[in-house]
């Protein structure tokens, strides 16, 4: 009986060490960058949330049912390629304020 209880916690206990070691790893990692990068970075999710929340839901309200899902997956698609495309020419691998960039300069 015990043995069963104490599978099912190890099994917890190393999901949360796991989840642990990532938080970790990139609360370092966004200390590498200077404050003003992370403001600007947590601001652009912020907006393009609300961005995208606003132009979608008015994209059901506005049409009828048959095309506003369809044009509503269409346009959350564009949209979303956009935003990743845009969050990649900053701060992504190879991006204007990449992680790499940092620890390279760090390192010297």
């Amino acid at each position: 009986m015990y043995s069963r209880w104490d599978k099912k916690l190890e099994i917890v206990d190393n999901t949360l060490k796991r989840y642990s070691d990532r938080r970790k790893k990139n609360i370092y990692q966004s200390l590498l960058r200077p404050l003003y990068q992370e403001l600007l970075k947590s601001i652009f999710i912020i907006i393009i949330m609300i961005f995208d929340t606003f132009i979608l839901l008015e994209i059901i309200l506005i049409l009828n049912i048959p095309i506003n899902i369809i044009i509503f997956f269409i346009t959350a698609s564009i949209l979303f390629y956009i935003e990743i495309k845009i969050y990649n020419k900053f701060w992504g691998k190879n991006g204007k304020w990449s992680i790499d960039k940092y620890k390279k300069i760090k390192k010297n």
